[in-house]
């Protein structure tokens, strides 16, 4: 297989040299057919590896009922129930599955606000000037 540069070089040689395919092919040490592929195709060489099939993709709907009913429940209850389904995989393929898995299930974290309740008040910039907070019961602040 001939990766991006040989390509780039064998068609420079060919459309901007002016050289011929034998060669082109005596230069590169390629034979003259893959120099001629070369010439063909329109598109750079790239590498596409077909996807393999996981030993986890039949367990999948069976993973995602588990964590819908408890989506805490450990990587090693879920492997010990789904290998009687017929799981024979890793420990290290369940558990990197359910850390990506894991999110979309978990309840959306619960946040802590501060609001301003009665036992607060509000910032100074709020009461506007020339107002003078009550600092106590029958109490005034003198300046």
């Amino acid at each position: 297989m001939v990766d991006v540069e040989q390509w780039a070089e064998i068609r420079r040689m060919y459309f901007v040299c002016g050289l011929s395919i034998k060669e082109i092919a005596r230069r590169t040490g390629r034979d003259r057919n893959t120099v001629r592929r070369a010439l063909r195709s329109e598109r750079a060489p790239r590498y596409e590896r077909r996807a393999a099939p996981s030993k986890l993709d039949p367990f999948r709907d069976e993973i995602h009922r588990l964590l819908r009913e408890d989506p805490k429940l450990p990587g090693q209850r879920i492997r010990e129930l789904i290998e009687p389904l017929g799981y024979a995989g890793s420990k290290t393929i369940l558990d990197d599955y359910l850390r990506e898995l894991r999110p979309l299930f978990s309840p959306a974290p619960r946040t802590f606000q501060r609001t301003l309740g009665r036992h607060r008040r509000p910032p100074a910039s709020v009461w506007g000037s020339g107002h003078v907070p009550s600092v106590g019961v029958g109490a005034g602040r003198t300046d």
